[in-house]
């Protein structure tokens, strides 16, 4: 357990530094597939961690035992980490998880309301314009893939600025980021 939780510490830590040199080393696309990979897999190595610390910890309740056919006693035998800091893990990954799951549901609901928000708004072609005074610029792969530019961000942009802009945006759509 104390192995575990070290390996996932020290990877952690090493993605943390080889990180930004391994995004300047290797070309945008690659570096962010496979940035985005190791932090996924140190992330659930870490919940699994969190999860196993915690669930030793929980085995050696006598009711939950029983329900597993467990030995409290030899798990707490076995058992390399204190009782409060599994319960301390145990917390730490409910919050990981809730919070993971707020973070895609606010994602899927942003998405969701931005294909009804652009279902409503003609677009000629990828681009479409959105009537709003404030400057705003982005791509999205909703509707098939989307330039979305408000009224306000081309007033405020001479015609090569604008050109340079879709290109960035198209850019985007193209590459699927």
């Amino acid at each position: 357990m104390i192995w575990a939780s070290a390996g996932c510490l020290v990877a952690c830590l090493g993605l943390a530094v080889a990180g930004p040199r391994w995004s300047r080393s290797i070309h945008p696309a690659t570096a962010t597939r496979l940035l985005t990979a190791i932090s996924v897999a140190v992330v659930l190595g870490f919940l699994w961690v969190l999860g196993l610390a915690a669930g030793i910890a929980i085995g050696q309740i006598p009711a939950v035992a029983r329900f597993g056919d467990w030995s409290p006693a030899l798990l707490a035998a076995e058992d390399p980490v204190p009782r409060w800091i599994a319960y301390g893990c145990l917390a730490v990954a409910l919050w990981a998880v809730v919070l993971g799951i707020r973070t895609i549901a606010a994602q899927l609901g942003g998405l969701r309301r931005l294909q009804r928000t652009l279902a409503d708004v003609p677009a000629a072609g990828q681009l479409t314009v959105l009537p709003d005074p404030r400057p705003i610029a982005f791509a999205t792969p909703a509707a098939g893939g989307r330039i979305v530019v408000s009224t306000g961000m081309l007033r405020v942009l001479g015609p090569d600025e604008r050109r340079v802009l879709l290109t960035h945006e198209a850019a985007h759509i193209r590459h699927r980021h």
